[in-house]
């Protein structure tokens, strides 16, 4: 959460009373049922977190009393820390991964949630103070622990019990679905965790979502013995920064937000999504790292060079008006020392990491790069290729070479609306003048679009670009598509230019360009408005005049994967300040629901948002201005091993005017 004005309120440990029947598994024998519940929670609406646990049949008050101090020391250590994490995580992605594939062995209980249980979850919440209700939880999970999976003297230590929870979620990428609510039953042995993916997605979800923490992490991967790890985690936060946005205005009321796939695939999320996605990526490629929270906060401590570092993602993600998706921000990369007191660490967090981490900071990250670097000034993605990170600063396309520790600028002709990225190794340049490709090995660049680029940046092995408006993943000239199919990685050389086009002439060494404006680096008191929403791979240009998109994937050999059926929008109107609230009917059989929506009514110029319930609230709209919406249904399915999607037909356009 980047709010920095935000109350820090310390979180509560209340005791209510619950039947076990209303938030853990279903007990049959009366005489096993819980004798007392204690719920720990999170209580700041304003927060970028959630956290929220409750312990059924916790030890009795004098145990828990006697055992109070022993369990404090015994969580103080990091190496006790990271073996119970791994076993918690370990144990609930084996029982997730034996669920999904049938294999027999011992698996997750997983089940819907019924309208009167995510009733009986929210009244909990309101109870322990949290202002607002969540309608997207959907899903549960009941896990069984076997002896020794948690500290046996956390059962009355409800915050710690979570704490090992949020752990294994941003640890393990078969979590990616879990949100931070959970049951913990002692008698039972059973940790129940809820999710906002619907039980039939969760297999294809955590599929997807381990493809692109893959082709996220390729680079590094490649990359492993030229870069050294200041620069792995430089070009991971910068991936992890370009693949999401800020969750304006859904904060506290959408679960879907919270979880580490929200980032990856959603494209939308707040800062513990961020920041779980960028540990995963980290200990990927070999590093030690954890995601450590304030009260109100999350983002990563990792370790490099022997100490340790902040590195803050969602911060650097804090756009402000007029600034596009390309742009990321270094203010948070590697802090040392001279972290704010924004990252402080919560109590609890404290108990685990102050002896460890936060009392053995680093010093001044700066000394990790040349002193020609001044990494706080870059405000754009840095790329990696060839032994060298590719960036821009004032319309100037720079290669940095830390062998040498040689700053290189690329002459180029000069253009506006400069931006550099780098795809399967190939080095592309954007810009008023169009799209440049070129090998970094060589010393030239070709011309491959005559559009003019106002926007380029690179996420998980695709190329977005905007041409004034929305970002779409970039295609070549020669292959218009009309089947969109989300995730597919579409690479914009991989096609013969059509006949008759003629590329532009190599870029010959011309007149740096001139210095532009520079995007503020200030950290907005509140998050920031993005100049357009995030962008869905399912839009990708160019397109056709007038297409709006299949009706279906074809898969013959699959007949059973039907189309699923038009909705309507049932609801349309102007919830809030620059915001509206967007109802429909929902579709038996759907995964998620696509909503489009743009000044214009023929759609020119278009934004989508994903959503896996049947209402959404879009903010950042302008005030005085009339908007289109329509909605469609996606179905989502693997097909021998593929996952393949399916789209109805959009619904009716319905209009509103934003007068507030």
């Amino acid at each position: 959460m980047r709010n920095k004005k935000a109350r820090f309120r310390i979180a509560c440990i209340l005791a209510f009373g619950l039947c076990v029947a209303q938030v853990g598994p279903r007990i049959s024998d009366a005489s096993t049922q819980a004798k007392s519940v204690s719920s720990y929670t999170n209580t700041d609406s304003e927060s970028g977190i959630f956290r929220y646990l409750k312990v059924i049949n916790p030890a009795d008050s004098a145990s828990s009393e006697k055992n109070s101090d022993s369990a404090a020391r015994q969580v103080e250590s990091l190496t006790t820390d990271d073996e119970y994490v791994n076993k918690l995580g370990s144990t609930l992605s084996t029982q997730m991964l034996s669920f999904i594939s049938n294999d027999g062995a011992a698996s997750a209980y997983i089940d819907t949630v019924t309208g009167s249980e995510l009733a009986s979850l929210n009244r909990d919440l309101r109870n322990s103070g949290y202002d607002g209700d969540y309608t997207d939880i959907v899903t549960k999970v009941r896990f069984t622990l076997p002896a020794g999976t948690l500290p046996g003297s956390i059962v009355k230590m409800d915050n710690n019990a979570l704490f090992y929870l949020e752990q294994a979620i941003s640890r393990y990428p078969a979590l990616c679905c879990l949100f931070t609510m959970a049951a913990l039953d002692n008698v039972n042995n059973t940790l129940t965790v809820y999710s906002p993916v619907p039980k039939s997605d969760l297999a294809d979800t955590i599929s997807l979502y381990q493809t692109t923490l893959d082709d996220m992490i390729k680079v590094v991967k490649d990359n492993a013995s030229d870069m050294n790890d200041a620069e792995k985690v430089l070009y991971l936060h910068d991936q992890v920064v370009a693949i999401t946005e800020y969750s304006l205005g859904r904060t506290g009321i959408h679960a879907e937000d919270y979880i580490p796939a929200a980032a990856m695939l959603f494209n939308l999320s707040v800062c513990q999504s961020y920041a779980a996605v960028l540990n995963q990526a980290l200990r990927a490629v070999g590093l030690t790292s954890y995601v450590v929270y304030s009260n109100t906060h999350a983002w990563v401590a990792v370790r490099v060079n022997g100490s340790w570092y902040y590195v803050d993602p969602t911060y650097d993600d804090s756009r402000v008006l007029g600034e596009g998706l390309d742009t990321v921000k270094h203010n948070y990369v590697l802090m040392g020392n001279n972290a704010d007191s924004a990252h402080t660490l919560s109590t609890d967090y404290a108990l685990h990491f102050s002896t460890d981490i936060a009392n053995h900071l680093g010093g001044a990250a700066d000394s990790f790069f040349p002193s020609q670097i001044n990494i706080k000034n870059i405000t754009s993605q840095m790329s990696y290729a060839n032994k060298g990170f590719y960036y821009t600063e004032n319309n100037t396309v720079y290669k940095w070479l830390r062998t040498t520790s040689r700053k290189e600028t690329l002459n180029l002709t000069a253009a506006s609306s400069r931006r550099v990225a780098v795809l399967d190794g190939y080095v592309y340049i954007s810009g008023t003048t169009g799209l440049l490709k070129m090998d970094p090995a060589g010393s030239t660049a070709t011309r491959i679009d005559t559009d003019s680029i106002t926007g380029m940046y690179e996420a998980a092995r695709k190329l977005y670009v905007s041409k004034g408006g929305a970002y779409n993943i970039y295609l070549s000239k020669s292959s218009p598509v009309t089947s969109p199919s989300p995730y597919v990685t579409m690479s914009p050389y991989t096609t013969p230019l059509p006949s008759g086009y003629t590329p532009g002439p190599t870029v010959s060494p011309g007149t740096t360009a001139s210095a532009g404006p520079t995007s503020s680096s200030r950290i907005p008191t509140v998050p920031p408005y993005p100049t357009a929403t995030i962008y869905d791979p399912t839009l990708v240009s160019p397109t056709p005049t007038g297409y709006t998109g299949p009706t279906s994937t074809p898969y013959p050999d699959n007949d059973s994967f039907t189309v699923p059926a038009k909705t309507y929008i049932k609801q349309l109107n102007n919830s809030a300040t620059r915001a509206a609230y967007v109802k429909w009917k929902k579709v038996k059989g759907a995964t998620r629901y696509q909503v489009q929506y743009s000044p214009s009514k023929s759609f020119n110029t278009k934004q989508i948002r994903i959503s896996m319930t049947s209402s959404v609230t879009i903010a950042n709209l302008y005030k005085n201005k009339t908007y289109y919406f329509r909605v469609r249904a996606v179905k989502i399915k693997r097909v021998n091993g593929v996952i393949a999607y399916k789209y109805a037909p959009w619904s009716a356009k319905k209009k509103l005017k934003i007068k507030k």
